[in-house]
């Protein structure tokens, strides 16, 4: 059981990390795609096609992690 912890890093891959229901709440703010340049870092500029498969995955991932097992 984790309790109180934050998780920094790629979303998509650090939910792969965690068991299915194994998360209670998620906080996300997640890019919004309006083309904006993070130091090299991330280019939210994605083509929008690709944005929205980003989204479908990251989302999927949420729903998985707060899924309540036997339910």
């Amino acid at each position: 059981m984790i309790l109180h912890r934050l998780i920094a890093g790629d979303c998509v891959v650090e939910m792969w990390k965690l068991e299915s229901g194994s998360i209670d709440l998620i906080v996300t703010d997640p890019p919004f795609n309006i083309g904006k340049e993070y130091d090299e870092i991330y280019n939210d500029n994605l083509e929008f096609d690709h944005y929205l498969n980003w989204c479908k995955t990251w989302l999927r991932e949420c729903k998985r992690l707060l899924e309540i097992k036997g339910g």
